[in-house]
């Protein structure tokens, strides 16, 4: 018989025996209850009471066996909802020693674009798609580099624009998406969280990188205007189904119908072969005639028609940048005292092994520290853990602490060698490594569990550990032998 059939076979039968169980002891209950109707009150009293006594530890031992299986969940972040609430946040986070000159400084930019008064509208798409010529073709007298083998744009460049509505625009040239030179996309993507809008251009059919590109700006609720550029390559029959498969794919979009789609020729350049009167052939490159009228409309349509809107638009998605900023340096500033927490219980978990005086008093030290460490871990990252998940996950890895001990310990003493003058013999100095190895492991295990789920899960955390005990063992093994080594030095000075 198959593994499968045995456990269908174990659970069919538990499950038989469950229900008859529970048949069982309901036919008792209600036979109790009708002998109950005609005995005495004082009897009946009695068997309620008796009742109560047996009830009320079960109960008591459910409640408690379910909490055992729940966990306080990560305090949340408070997403801050105006500038104010966002300074507010940036002065806490540098009060608690977070590096807030990124976010300070986004915050400032921000600042300086609202006294301005001016629009902004970024030009956004993949690389050859006709930006630059675009730019040029709205502002004719600007000195606009456009190169015919495309990527010409390699860094992000503003431009001053009045629209024919006599609104004052600031026009910004983006480098293409994917470009493998200039401009990380990223940066890129930071800029259209910037700007009031993005006019996003594309050559024809959507590409699946153009399709995310888009999506993760319509998140933003941004307005956008999606412009099939080079028109004047296809005919008016061949237009129509493109733009037709174009507005199918935007409406696929959450709030998609909400994207404007027109199509332009944004001039630029191409070459023609001329053929003169003998029949000599000579390539020419030739200026093309732009076409912007669509784009125009497209724009007071969906893009000017309300600028008190645009503002608030705008702000909201720069208060998800700049607290996205501000989240990164939270994490980073977390992960640095993460690493210096551990460093520092692992020096003290080495320096107790040396201590220890007697047979068991490494165990107390080492349980002590243990549990400090995973304290003051919890704290840095704001995670509320009982003293029932701190004390189950150092049970938990207890028990992977005896099994892995006799290979630190190995570990530590192979590692003693490799140090003249010290060799096997120096059976505190291995314990002390040996112990430094573990709870180094134990801390990034920790901190691992922390960074990903956001609470302490005690047997994530302890299976965690358990891998971290195997991880770049040699390199550990060399560092916790000379930091023992010092620990030592240190003590005999003391």
């Amino acid at each position: 018989m198959s593994l499968r059939a045995v456990w269908i076979v174990l659970l069919v039968v538990g499950a038989v025996a469950t229900v008859a169980a529970g048949l069982f002891v309901a036919d008792t209950i209600l036979d109790l209850w009708d002998r109950l109707q005609g005995a005495p009150v004082w009897v009946r009293a009695a068997t309620g009471i008796a009742a109560g006594l047996v009830t009320l530890p079960l109960l008591w031992f459910l409640v408690r066996s379910l909490r055992r299986g729940t966990r306080p969940a990560a305090v949340p972040e408070d997403v801050p909802s105006s500038r104010e609430e966002l300074q507010e946040a940036i002065d806490t986070a540098q009060a608690s020693g977070v590096d807030v000159a990124a976010a300070r400084k986004e915050l400032s930019e921000w600042n300086r674009r609202r006294q301005t008064g001016w629009i902004q509208i970024v030009v956004a798409g993949e690389i050859s798609t006709g930006k630059s010529s675009l730019i040029k073709a709205l502002l004719p007298d600007e000195d606009v580099v456009i190169n015919v083998l495309g990527g010409s744009t390699q860094s992000i460049t503003n431009y001053q624009w009045e629209s024919p509505s006599g609104d004052q625009l600031i026009i910004t040239d983006l480098p293409g998406f994917g470009a493998t030179a200039g401009v990380p996309d990223e940066v890129a993507m930071q800029e259209c969280l910037r700007a009031h809008a993005v006019i996003f251009l594309c050559a024809g059919d959507l590409t699946r990188a153009e399709y995310e590109t888009l999506r993760l700006l319509r998140e933003t609720g941004k307005p956008i205007v999606v412009a099939l550029n080079k028109r004047d390559r296809f005919s008016d029959e061949e237009l129509v189904p493109i733009l037709a498969a174009l507005r199918a794919k935007l409406d696929g979009l959450p709030g998609g119908e909400q994207i404007g789609l027109c199509s332009i020729a944004s001039g630029g350049t191409e070459q023609v072969m001329r053929i003169d009167a003998d029949g000599n052939e000579d390539a020419v490159t030739r200026d093309r005639k732009p076409d912007l009228e669509e784009l125009r409309h497209a724009l007071s349509r969906t893009v000017l028609a309300d600028t008190a809107a645009l503002e608030s638009l705008r702000d909201g998605s720069l208060l998800a940048l700049i607290n996205d900023e501000l989240s990164r340096a939270r994490f980073e500033h977390r992960r640095v005292s993460a690493e210096e927490t551990v460093r520092s219980y692992t020096r003290k978990a080495v320096i107790g092994a040396l201590a220890a005086v007697s047979p068991g008093t490494d165990i107390l030290i080492q349980g002590y520290l243990g549990t400090a460490m995973v304290r003051e871990l919890c704290d840095l990252y704001d995670v509320s853990a009982s003293d029932l998940d701190v004390q189950t996950f150092l049970d938990l890895s207890q028990d992977r602490v005896r099994k892995a001990l006799p290979l630190m310990l190995a570990v530590a003493g192979n590692g003693l060698k490799a140090f003249p003058g010290i060799g096997t013999v120096a059976g505190g100095l291995v314990h002390a490594v040996a112990y430094g190895l573990i709870f180094d492991a134990m801390g990034h295990g920790i901190v691992h569990t922390l960074e990903l789920g956001g609470e302490l899960v005690p047997r994530d955390a302890a299976r965690r550990f358990q891998e971290e005990l195997g991880e770049n063992l040699e390199a550990r093994t060399r560092r916790l032998v000379t930091l023992a080594l010092e620990a030592r030095k240190d003590t005999k000075r003391k």
